[in-house]
């Protein structure tokens, strides 16, 4: 009989948070949203087991969408004369939940979106 064992559980804290940087710096450099085809997050992903760096590749992608999202919410700001104002405000860091606010907030008072 064939037993496969669950593989071992490891701590991917510091990984995830690097993939997370990545992301961010990938969403910059205007690559795409394919977190396999970033070659700074393979070395984070080398000796871990399938299903490992499912967390690591997820925090990759939550990097580059909130840095997508914050470079529209730094448009929207400039569109509407309050650039200053919203860029202290992501430099002070915001949830996902105040940065989806205020991506809203900002969207609903440009002209066109009446």
């Amino acid at each position: 009989m064939l037993h496969i064992a669950p593989a071992p559980t490891v701590d991917t804290t510091i990984q995830q948070q690097q993939a997370h940087a990545f992301g961010r710096e990938a969403q910059q450099r205007g690559a795409q949203e394919v977190p396999a085809q970033d070659a700074n997050l393979w070395p984070l992903l080398s000796g871990l087991v399938v299903g490992q760096g499912v967390p690591v590749m997820q925090a990759w992608v939550k990097g580059y969408r909130q840095e997508q999202d914050e470079q529209q919410i730094r448009e929207f700001a400039e569109q509407l004369g309050r650039g200053e104002e919203v860029a202290q405000q992501l430099q002070r860091g915001l949830s996902d939940a105040a940065r989806a606010g205020l991506w809203w907030q900002l969207f609903n008072q440009l002209p066109d979106a009446a």
